[in-house]
């Protein structure tokens, strides 16, 4: 289970996550309340779930676990942060990895541009969420 509950000071319940910030300061990010427990655990299931396909969603769209998995294993030995590909054709020979650099730079730009691009990109921090989260990380 990836969203915990945590029983407020009234008796209900709210359900969310624990992150790290930048002052790697431990957080809880609220994302419902619950009355009771029951239906604290029931919409931590339903999240869990919600989180479970969005991560497979985000790997089937680029080739599967083990072209994640090529990709993780290329970002972590080249000590780049991300690898970029053209918008709906993804193509595993086709990809440029850049570093943090290029990538904030990307980012600027993409941002003066209403986040048009014709590229689109996947990030080491979320391949590895995207493969613990259906549980196949493994470096």
């Amino acid at each position: 289970m990836r969203n915990q509950i945590r029983e407020k000071d009234d008796g209900t319940f709210e359900i969310g996550k624990w992150l790290i910030n930048k002052e790697n300061k431990v957080m809880f990010i609220e994302v419902a309340e619950a009355d009771d427990l029951k239906q604290a655990i029931d919409l931590a299931d339903v999240y869990d779930d919600m989180d479970f396909q969005q991560a497979k969603f985000e790997v089937d769209r680029i080739g599967g676990i083990d072209t994640a998995q090529k990709i993780l294993k290329e970002l972590v030995e080249t000590k780049t942060v991300a690898v970029f590909f053209k918008k709906d054709n993804f193509h595993l020979d086709q990809l440029r990895y850049v570093d943090q650099t290029a990538f904030e730079e990307w980012m600027d730009i993409t941002s003066k541009n209403n986040g048009i691009s014709n590229e689109d990109f996947v990030g080491e921090w979320e391949l590895k969420n995207n493969l613990k989260t259906i549980r196949f990380l493994s470096l």
